[in-house]
C-alpha cells in the first residue's frame, strides 16, 4: 500500500472521570507541538495537525534515523529538560536550537504504517508494540511514550497528587480512527482546595495557548518508572485562576475589597495575565 501524504489525526474527547475496566490503557499528555512525522525513501516530514509542513522549522528532528524504509507516526515536538519535564514554553522560544541542559525531541505515541503496511486496523496495544520495537530505548531525538497497564482511578489519582494536569486514557483494543470520538478520553485534575487553571473564555488563541503552557508533563518509560512513580513534575503558574468555590481570582478579588476596605480606599488594581507570545497559526497542541 502507497504511504499516505497525511493522516487527520484522532482526538481525546473532554471526560470528568477516567472510564473503568481493564480495556483501557492510560498516557501522561505532553506539552508540545502535535506532530505527525512521515518518513518516505530516507527523508522525514513533520506535518502539522492541520497539515503545514513544518521540517525545516525543526530539521535536527527531522534528520534523526529510523531503520525503515517508510513509515508515519503519530506524537509531539517536546523541549525536555534533564529532569525529563517538558516545558512548552521552552519549545515557543525554540526553533531548531535551544538553551544548554535541554533537549528538543521527538515523543511518538503511536504508528500508522510501516514499510508497505496499513496499520490503521489494529488494536492499539498491538501498534504501540511495534512502535516500541523501532523506538523504545532511544535517548536521542526520538523518544517512545510510554503507557501505562493499571486501573484508570489509580494512574489517574497518582498523576493529579504530581501536579499533573491531564492523562489520556486509550481502548486497547480499537483502531486508529481520525476525529474526535470516545476510543481516547483525556481526564483534568481538579485541584479544588487551591488554584487551578481556568481559560479565557473570549479569546480561542489565547485559549489553545494556555491549555499548553499550564502544566509541565514528564515523559515516562517503564525501564525508568517501573512502579509509576510521575515524580519531577515542574508546574508553571497559570496566567489566569479560579478559587475553589469556582469564582475567578480577579472577580472574587474585587467583590472581598469592597466588604474589608475603608470607605475612600483606593481599590488595588487586578493583576494582568502574561503570555510569551501568540502561537503559530497551524500549531495544535491537543490530543
Amino acid at each position: 500500500m502507497t504511504l499516505p501524504a497525511w493522516v487527520a489525526p484522532q482526538l481525546a474527547t473532554l471526560v470528568s472521570g477516567p472510564p473503568p475496566g481493564d480495556d483501557w490503557v492510560h498516557e501522561i499528555k505532553l506539552d508540545g507541538y502535535r506532530i505527525l512525522l512521515r518518513i518516505e525513501r530516507g527523508r522525514a516530514e513533520l506535518l502539522t495537525r492541520n497539515r503545514p509542513d513544518w521540517t525545516a522549522r525543526f530539521p535536527t528532528v527531522a534528520a534523526a534515523a529510523l531503520p525503515v524504509k517508510e513509515a508515519l507516526l503519530d506524537g509531539e515536538i517536546v523541549v525536555l529538560d534533564a529532569a525529563g519535564v517538558s516545558s512548552f514554553q521552552a519549545l515557543q522560544q525554540a526553533s531548531d536550537q535551544i538553551e544548554a541542559g535541554r533537549s528538543l525531541v521527538y515523543v511518538a505515541f503511536d504508528l500508522l504504517f510501516l514499510d508497505g503496511r496499513d496499520l490503521h486496523a489494529l488494536p492499539l496495544v498491538e501498534r504501540k508494540a511495534r512502535l516500541a520495537r523501532l523506538v523504545k530505548g532511544r535517548r536521542g531525538r526520538l523518544r517512545y511514550s510510554e503507557h501505562f497497564d493499571a486501573p484508570g482511578q489509580r494512574v489517574y489519582a497518582r498523576a493529579c497528587r504530581q501536579g499533573l494536569e491531564v492523562i489520556v486514557s486509550k481502548l486497547k483494543h480499537a483502531p486508529y480512527s481520525s476525529g474526535r470520538g470516545r476510543a481516547w478520553l483525556k481526564v483534568k485534575c481538579v485541584a479544588r482546595q487551591e488554584l487551578v487553571p481556568r481559560r479565557w473564555p473570549h479569546r480561542p488563541r489565547r485559549r489553545q495557548l494556555l491549555d499548553g503552557v499550564a502544566v509541565h508533563a514528564p515523559v515516562l518509560d517503564a525501564a525508568d518508572h517501573p512502579h509509576f512513580p510521575l515524580d519531577s513534575v515542574a508546574r508553571a503558574a497559570p496566567p489566569v485562576a479560579e478559587s475553589s468555590d469556582g469564582m475567578p481570582v480577579q472577580r472574587l478579588a474585587s467583590a472581598r475589597w469592597g466588604a474589608i476596605a475603608p470607605p475612600g480606599t483606593k481599590k488595588p488594581r487586578a493583576p494582568r495575565a502574561r503570555v510569551s507570545r501568540a502561537l503559530p497559526e497551524d500549531a495544535g497542541t491537543e490530543v
